[in-house]
């Protein structure tokens, strides 16, 4: 557990050393596997072979137990993690000195099946940043909009509550993409699209009524 605690503190750190121009929009990470999602990292060359002279620790948080990736903007990090078995929390902490500049939580804790308990109970979607916005997708269905500077709650969608839908077994995995004015998530056993300003629902498709929402590959027309 310990080891799942420091391992994105860890991989951050070293992420951030490497980066020759700690503030450049190339090396931002705005989302789930990057800029482009395809895991692709546009900024500066890395060396050939990593060694101590290569990294070095800036700064280091422990951090709590989570699946999500962290959000690297300009000027801050963003983090998610589990609490409690109760709570879970975003943090922002500044990008260059590690330093905590807000953070917030609520409840959202879910149990999952027990064949995949090895796997913890923790949060599991990496959260979007659009400049302006995280956008933070919680294991119980749940998509909350925080403004990214003060850590605020803009808005909240519990899919849940607002669809009628069955709570999903394994929480909410999906990392939301931030397209336009709209943010998509597979939630609320369906696929929709959301005002990412208002949550306002745009629309919704793909709905399936049970519990799960398995593997399936369809094409939506997004407008």
């Amino acid at each position: 557990m310990k080891r799942l605690r420091l391992l994105l503190a860890t991989l951050l750190t070293a992420i951030l050393s490497i980066a020759t121009s700690a503030k450049s929009e190339a090396s931002t990470w705005p989302q789930w596997r990057g800029p482009t999602r395809d895991g692709q990292f546009t900024g500066p060359t890395w060396p050939e072979k990593l060694d101590t002279n290569h990294l070095r620790q800036l700064w280091r948080v422990e951090l709590g137990p989570s699946y999500s990736g962290p959000i690297v903007a300009a000027d801050r990090v963003f983090t998610t993690e589990s609490k409690d078995k109760k709570f879970e929390v975003a943090t922002a902490f500044d990008r260059e000195s590690g330093k905590e500049i807000w953070r917030v939580q609520w409840e959202g804790a879910l149990s999952v099946p027990f064949f995949a308990k090895s796997n913890g109970d923790w949060i599991r979607a990496t959260p979007a940043y659009d400049g302006e916005s995280l956008y933070v997708a919680g294991m119980r269905d749940v998509l909350v909009c925080l403004d990214a500077q003060t850590g605020k709650e803009r808005w909240r969608f519990d899919f849940v509550k607002k669809l009628e839908a069955p709570l999903p077994d394994f929480g909410f995995v999906c990392s939301p993409l931030v397209d336009g004015e709209f943010v998509y998530v597979q939630a609320g056993a369906s696929f929709v699209k959301l005002n990412k300003r208002t949550g306002e629902l745009a629309w919704r498709t793909a709905r399936r009524p049970g519990r799960h929402v398995g593997q399936r590959l369809f094409v939506a027309d997004v407008r």
